[in-house]
């Protein structure tokens, strides 16, 4: 079913496809947010409609209003750390966290960056797959954050004072290292089948590290890495029959 309609009683000056109401990005989108005022933050709301974005709260002197055709312009959603930051037509900045237990937050999100691209409007099609796609990118954004400290292993036996910096202990941290890069770019690419095979890698990462020497270290990053790809894909498994397409 095709979710843009044509409105036959549109004057010259007005759009004369408009929102049905189904497809993605599904609206109207609503979001509870924070914002930082002074040393505490306060809530604020976010509410998305066919042709605005408007953000709105007690600590905020007047409401956000952000045409959908600027919006590309004024908004930009944060991945690593999980924020907001809008332009307002003062040019005032304004930094915005997203809700920690939002079970929806992932696909509002998905739905929130398909709603900035437009061009979009007119293609239902292109808009489900471009939801999927940035679905996919947010239920894994935990994981991209720990891949991306991990990132950083191999300088670990330079920046801790460890008295015999063996070869061995340089070659695991470079293999790791170089594996990380790999699930990184992968996840780059949208594959949700890469999160099996960082599970598959990291319990046999774990149960090495068990069998060696029982080293907490090694075995916290390799529950940490587990958990978050598990917690991924659960996600994303239970948010993608949501997408409308």
């Amino acid at each position: 079913m095709n979710p843009y309609t044509e409105n036959p009683y549109a004057s010259p000056e007005e759009p004369k496809v408009v929102y049905g109401g189904v497809g993605e990005p599904a609206l109207p989108l609503t979001m509870s947010l924070s914002y930082r005022a002074g040393l505490t933050r306060r809530p604020c709301e976010m509410s998305v409609t066919e042709d605005r974005m408007v953000i709105s709260g007690p600590s905020l002197d007047e409401p956000i209003t952000i045409l959908r055709e600027d919006a590309s312009r004024q908004v930009e959603l944060h991945l690593h750390d999980m924020t907001m930051v809008v332009r307002g037509n003062d040019g005032r900045r304004y930094s915005l966290t997203y809700p920690r237990h939002d079970r929806e937050r992932s696909l509002t999100l998905a739905r929130l960056e398909t709603w900035m691209a437009p061009q979009l409007t007119n293609d239902p099609e292109a808009s489900g797959r471009r939801v999927i796609d940035c679905l996919k990118k947010w239920t894994s954004g935990n994981v991209h954050i720990v891949l991306l400290l991990l990132a950083g292993m191999p300088l670990m036996p330079f920046v801790f004072p460890i008295a015999d910096i063996r070869p061995g202990l340089l070659i695991q941290f470079g293999t790791l290292a170089v594996l990380n890069a790999v699930f990184l770019l992968l996840l780059y690419f949208r594959q949700m089948w890469v999160h099996y095979l960082m599970i598959a890698s990291y319990l046999l990462i774990g149960f090495a590290v068990l069998i060696g020497a029982v080293n907490p270290l090694g075995i916290f990053i390799s529950g940490l890495v587990i958990y978050q790809s598990a917690k991924a894909l659960r996600e994303y498994i239970r948010l993608r029959p949501h997408v409308r397409i």
